[in-house]
């Protein structure tokens, strides 16, 4: 059994010749309108397609977007089949639709209804869980659309790699580790220079995250300790939810 429409199935199925763009510093967005009326964006790019075992890339000023709709589920970082949670949960309620690579340097946008006519409104950044080894930020408890209707919030869900891909670390060949977290990082800088183009306010980001991915906001404040003096984080708070370092 599914677990009821996938977001990307309403933004292709919604008839309404309205276009939803976002200005960016790297060009125009152009996304979608879930059912309810909230714009969503798909898989917006917040980095360069990673090399494998090597640290994210920001994109670079001269950057530009792809000259297309960002609403398809069509990719998702590659994991182990052996995801224990799931039972028998189809992978594409999982994972979303598309196929497993390991350019996952991506974001999915929702905002209110309102948009464009929004600014400067609270910016939520989900961090999936799956024990660092599974999951996607197009997963059904990624439905982003309802969430940021009803609270009035712009919702934010990264992508970041898993596994050997984004864990991996060993001292010959040295391989540093923590590319999923250096992932999430990135995405988190990316929010804080754009979501002023989705309606969101770039000094209220709550970083948020369930399980593994409360286990990661745990990560990303550590990190955000041992900044330098008068350094700030890409983001204002943080929220943590079933799990943490100890």
């Amino acid at each position: 059994m599914g677990m009821g429409i996938h977001v990307h199935t309403e933004l292709a199925s919604n008839t309404s010749e309205e276009k939803v763009v976002a200005q960016t510093r790297y060009g125009p967005v152009r996304g979608g309108r879930a059912y309810n009326g909230a714009a969503v964006w798909l898989e917006v790019p917040y980095g360069l397609p990673p090399r494998r075992f090597e640290d994210p890339l920001p994109l670079p000023p001269d950057y530009r977007y792809e000259d297309k709709e960002y609403i398809i589920e069509s990719s998702y970082c590659p994991q182990p089949t052996n995801d224990g949670q799931v039972g028998a949960m189809q992978p594409e309620d999982k994972l979303g639709f598309g196929q497993p690579t390991e350019s996952t340097a991506f974001l999915n946008v929702f905002t209110p209804p309102e948009y464009p006519k929004i600014s400067s409104l609270p910016v939520k950044v989900f961090v999936h869980g799956g024990f660092l080894q599974f999951g996607s930020p197009h997963g059904p408890g990624c439905r982003s659309q309802f969430v940021s209707a009803r609270n009035n919030e712009v919702w934010v869900n990264i992508a970041y790699r898993l596994s050997a891909f984004g864990f991996l670390a060993c001292d010959k060949p040295r391989l540093e580790g923590n590319y999923g977290f250096k992932d999430q990082w990135l995405a988190l800088e990316w929010v804080k220079d754009n979501i002023s183009s989705f309606g969101g306010n770039p000094e209220d980001i709550q970083v948020y995250g369930v399980s593994a991915g409360a286990h990661s906001v745990h990560q990303l404040l550590h990190h955000a300790s041992h900044l330098p003096p008068g350094v700030n984080p890409p983001f204002t708070s943080a929220f943590l939810q079933s799990n943490s370092v100890m």
